[in-house]
């Protein structure tokens, strides 16, 4: 888990749960180190107290969308994603990667029902794109649905962005659906969040 990592970030627009052809509101390409933490002895049968735990921010990303360029209307639109790792003091115990994403929208431009999915990938400093594992995550809400919101972890050799035949001509529940994580049985990932 611990390492340089290079990361997407980016966010589609889908019209409704059927539409195979998604507005692409762009990608931002960044990278990040997480540091193994120095952690406590820790006993071994015994969970950490959440309160102990530690939080390091690792990346703050904020980027402008052109409202007007990829979905037609006037205004100006803004995407943030704020990534931190929340460490325990045991060593015995799961560390977590959480990652928050919001996007800002003029208040026309989204109707009830249109899906927006955000998205985050992750390739390590040494992996080979296409061909090692990308740890991802993907975050969905249905305008007007507030009890529609869902976070999917991914594990696999397929990109999330735009291009790629696993996204590309595919309703958004079809999105990489071999990655995702309810498919693995390996148990790695488990610790993200």
């Amino acid at each position: 888990m611990f390492g340089e990592y290079d990361v997407i970030m980016g966010t589609r627009v889908y019209t409704n749960s059927a539409d195979t052809d998604f507005a692409s509101l762009g990608e931002h390409v960044s990278s990040y180190y997480l540091d193994e933490p120095e952690y406590d002895s820790g006993d071994e049968t015994t969970e950490g107290d959440y309160s102990d735990y530690y939080y390091f921010g690792l990346d703050d990303k904020t980027w402008d969308i052109d409202v007007e360029e990829d979905l037609g209307f006037e205004g100006r639109g803004e995407q943030r994603m704020f990534t931190e790792l929340i460490v325990s003091p045991a060593f015995s115990d799961d560390d977590i990667l959480r990652v928050y994403m919001e996007i800002e929208l003029p208040e026309d431009v989204l109707k009830n029902g249109t899906i927006v999915y955000q998205y985050m990938q992750l390739l390590g400093e040494n992996d080979m794109e296409g061909q090692d594992p990308y740890m991802s995550v993907g975050c969905q809400v249905t305008v007007g649905d507030v009890e529609s919101r869902k976070v999917e972890n991914f594990y696999g050799v397929d990109k999330m962005d735009v291009t790629d035949d696993q996204v590309a001509g595919k309703i958004v529940s079809e999105s990489s659906a071999d990655d995702k994580e309810k498919n693995r049985n390996d148990g790695s990932f488990k610790n993200t969040e």
